[in-house]
């Protein structure tokens, strides 16, 4: 040390001290560390005991089905049988009462209008969501709606997509406040009471209306191959038509070729249902039987219609419209070959699948509603290929990812008394849009939204005399548009279409 310079001293007490305060700072870190430390759980490894699987229904030579796809019985069932929870005898008291004191049997059929629409339409606009909540009929989408020709009670009928059958009783002497929205997170639900839900099919139930000259009766097509007559007086449901093949299968399986997508009323007796998967119409005669159809009118050779519509004032013209092919005009009595020919057919280029297609009042306009676009024809001559007069963009047919990648369709309807005015939903504004079809061509006239603008509108029901129409929802909701009232103490103020 003796030999060090003071430098070389100076520099190694400096070494030193931070060597020793280095030090120091190690033990005060670990110290910390150890004090903020979060305690280590022992690890335990769960054993859970999943027992032994068992083997499948073919293994055992069973067969293969769901329990939720379990066929009603293919006869008459009662309305115990039908009716959610009708086991329960406070829910059968109730919905026997409702339908004992509808009815029915007092409702004439309404008079042909001769009043222009103009009038109409100015008080359409007036419409507005009533302040009664929406009704969650169904469980799933609504795939069809009806809205019976009452004009003392509202009722409304929906379709699911599980195959299950909704009716509302709307009260009509509800509070109806302007502009009325709902609080989503606050808003009250429509009482039980106004709603029954029945199960008759397994499958969407795709189409319904109400018999035109027994109107205590609902019909209802399902995707399951099989058509259903709801009778409110007999309080019972009863079979229109059943597929041939399912008599060949057992009750209980289910196969894509009974498909059954739509029917349309001839007369009291007399109906066509579309077949798709046989590629033919059938007609079905009430007093012939359901196990059978009077005759098959084979339009195509693979693919049939999905959708067809009776000419209002012709019996024997039919549209027919297969959902990827052009749409056609039968006349069902040149049935001659084995294959029924079309005597018109309409421009469908570039427009893909066919969503809805439907005459008007009149039979001289008709709408299609494809994947892509809306077009209107005019029909007053039938022959050769029929072009469009109107075509609009719209989206009819989408893929949404928030409902788990299911498609979303929205059918259109003529309003059934005045010939020119046409409804359907529309997928990007989210509302009901009103089209005025003229000689001069169609045009939107007016937008319907709902208080929840998140949902789609799938299919829409006008009613006949009042003015009044409801929209089904993607949600399985119902929506009615209704008049307001000027006060709240004031009688529902409906008003009804003046001949």
């Amino acid at each position: 040390m003796s030999e060090l310079t003071e430098y070389e001293k100076r520099r190694l007490r400096n070494i030193a001290e931070k060597e020793s305060l280095f030090a120091e700072l190690l033990e005060l870190k670990k110290q910390v560390n150890k004090a903020f430390a979060k305690p280590k759980r022992p690890f335990v490894k769960r054993i859970v005991d999943y027992g032994t699987r068992p083997k499948s229904r073919r293994l055992q030579n069973k067969p293969v089905h769901v329990f939720d796809d379990l066929r009603p019985p293919l006869e008459t069932l009662k309305l115990n049988a039908i009716l959610d929870y009708g086991h329960i005898e406070e829910n059968y008291q109730k919905a026997e009462s409702f339908f004992r004191t509808f009815h029915v049997n007092q409702i004439k059929p309404a008079a042909e209008s001769i009043c222009s629409s103009k009038n109409y339409i100015d008080r359409m606009k007036t419409l507005k969501t009533s302040a009664e909540p929406s009704g969650k009929i169904v469980s799933d989408k609504v795939c069809s709606l009806a809205i019976h020709p009452a004009e003392h009670k509202l009722l409304v009928s929906a379709g699911g997509k599980d195959g299950s059958l909704g009716l509302w009783n709307i009260d009509l002497e509800a509070p109806w406040i302007p502009h009325y929205k709902p609080n989503p997170f606050l808003s009250r639900e429509v009482s039980a009471k106004d709603i029954f839900t029945f199960k008759t099919h397994i499958k969407a139930v795709c189409f319904q209306s109400w018999d035109r000259y027994k109107n205590q009766n609902l019909i209802t097509t399902s995707r399951d191959g099989t058509c259903r007559i709801l009778d409110i007086n007999k309080m019972q449901s009863r079979l229109l038509y059943v597929h041939d093949s399912i008599y060949n299968c057992d009750d209980i399986s289910y196969s894509a070729t009974q498909v059954t997508t739509m029917h349309q009323q001839i007369d009291s007796n007399a109906f066509l249902i579309a077949k798709p998967m046989d590629g033919s119409i059938g007609l079905v005669d009430i007093r012939v039987g359901h196990d059978e159809t009077v005759h098959d009118f084979k339009l195509y050779k693979k693919g049939g219609p999905s959708e067809i519509s009776l000419h209002p004032m012709d019996k024997n013209i039919v549209l027919a419209c297969a959902q990827y092919k052009t749409p056609v005009l039968m006349d069902l009595r040149q049935c001659k070959s084995d294959l029924l020919e079309p005597v018109a057919k309409l421009d469908g280029s570039g427009a893909g699948q066919v969503i809805s297609a439907s005459f008007n009042s009149t039979g001289r306009k008709i709408a299609i509603a494809y994947e892509d676009k809306l077009r209107f024809y005019d029909t007053s001559v039938i022959k050769d290929t029929i072009k469009y007069e109107t075509e609009a963009n719209m989206i009819n047919k989408r893929k949404v990812s928030k409902t788990g990648g299911k498609y979303i369709c929205h059918k259109g309807t003529w309003h059934p008394e005045f010939k020119d005015l046409y409804f359907i939903g529309d997928y990007e504004r989210r509302e009901v849009g009103v089209w005025q079809a003229t000689s001069e061509g169609a045009k939107k006239i007016h937008n319907f939204a709902a208080a929840d603008e998140s949902h789609l509108f799938t299919d829409i029901a006008i009613h006949p005399t009042l003015d009044v129409f409801v929209g089904g929802t993607n949600k399985g909701k119902v929506h009615a548009f209704v008049q307001q009232k000027k006060t709240e103490n004031q009688p529902t103020e409906v008003v009804r279409i003046e001949d």
